[in-house]
């Protein structure tokens, strides 16, 4: 029997969005039906947080750590246990991709966001996948359309496995946020995320200077090996950043913002304003293709490259609406998907050899 392995290597990283679907999409797909031997957790010695399952094993392997393990390490286990990788954050290994997920393809259209060197690896990391992965998973149709433009690759080799949000359901919200945070509550409009350059904090900065008497809340980290630059992003004395804050402080200042801004260039998914919706926060989004597939008419759209907005009295939150979004996207929903995907190469698998 075809058996998987899952690349344990984001267990190793800060959880952010895409180590967040590593974790859920296992999580749940643990209390998915399948054959007894199917999946395997394969992680790194340097692994935190390893998530409790009932139904696949965790085997810690290797001597490496980070991309090596990963390159290394990993696929030499997989092959020497006839195993079938499963990748779940965009990178897997070079000469064993088997089943990937991209979560966007925002070096395509934004290669200027990224350091040389993180594009000439990404550009042989995704181009080696598309053309050689088993199956490609990613998180809304408008990712597939974007891998199927950029890789040439065929309808029938790319998946949709959303994103969720019923993991920020479990989180129990700070209740000091507002206090340590120095901020009111329906007082201050919030932003969330990585300081990247697609996440377009100009935008919310640019919106600060036009709207004085109003305060804006940022949380959010960069990795400088990655991208290229945050020059010109200066924080007027209303735009506060407070860094990485943890998830319970991020559930406060979610829920008693005026309104989540995720101002986005570009997105694979854009999970933030689901997980303000869950918290009945409106959202204000760009009015790019992405976020009128995820938000239909939920959310309050704005021009990503216009920021002269009054926003006092834009933001709303229609709970019928936010409702119908909410009930789109279900972590169960995508584990049972994958599952039958994988059971689906088994059995082609079974055929082959009769």
């Amino acid at each position: 029997m075809m058996q998987f392995a899952f690349n344990g290597k984001f267990l190793s990283q800060r959880m952010t969005g895409v180590q967040r679907y590593a974790y859920e999409l296992i999580t749940h797909v643990d209390k998915c039906f399948f054959p007894e031997g199917s999946f395997v957790l394969v992680v790194p010695p340097n692994a935190k947080d390893i998530p409790t399952l009932q139904k696949i094993p965790v085997r810690k392997v290797g001597i490496l750590r980070g991309v090596p393990w990963e390159q290394i390490d990993f696929p030499r286990y997989c092959k020497k246990n006839n195993l079938i990788p499963v990748n779940l954050c965009n990178a897997g290994p070079l000469f064993l991709p088997g089943i990937v997920c991209i979560h966007d393809v925002k070096i395509k259209r934004y290669p200027e966001f990224f350091t040389p060197a993180f594009r000439l690896w990404y550009a042989l990391l995704l181009g080696n996948e598309t053309k050689r992965a088993r199956l490609i998973l990613t998180v809304s149709e408008f990712s597939k359309q974007e891998i199927m433009k950029f890789y040439h690759v065929a309808d029938k080799k790319v998946f949709v496995l959303p994103t969720s949000w019923q993991q920020f359901l479990a989180i129990r919200p700070s209740s000091d946020a507002l206090e340590r945070y120095h901020v009111t509550e329906k007082g201050y409009y919030f932003t969330l995320g990585s300081i990247e350059p697609n996440k377009n904090l100009k935008w919310v900065a640019k919106e600060a200077q036009v709207n004085p008497l109003e305060l804006f809340l940022v949380s959010g980290n960069i990795d400088v090996k990655v991208f290229s630059s945050k020059k010109g992003l200066i924080f007027p004395s209303n735009m506060h950043f407070i860094g990485f804050a943890k998830d319970s402080d991020v559930k406060t200042l979610m829920h008693h913002a005026k309104a989540l801004l995720f101002p986005s260039l570009y997105e694979g998914f854009g999970l933030p304003p689901l997980e303000a919706l869950s918290v009945e926060t409106p959202i204000i989004v760009s009015d790019i293709p992405v976020l009128h597939e995820i938000y239909e008419g939920a959310a309050t759209y704005v021009d990503p490259t216009k920021t002269d907005y009054q926003l006092n009295g834009m933001a709303w939150y229609d709970a019928v609406k936010a409702e119908a979004v909410l009930r789109k996207y279900s972590w169960v929903q995508s584990a049972d998907s994958f599952v039958k995907l994988t059971k689906a190469m088994q059995e082609n698998q079974g055929e082959k050899e009769q």
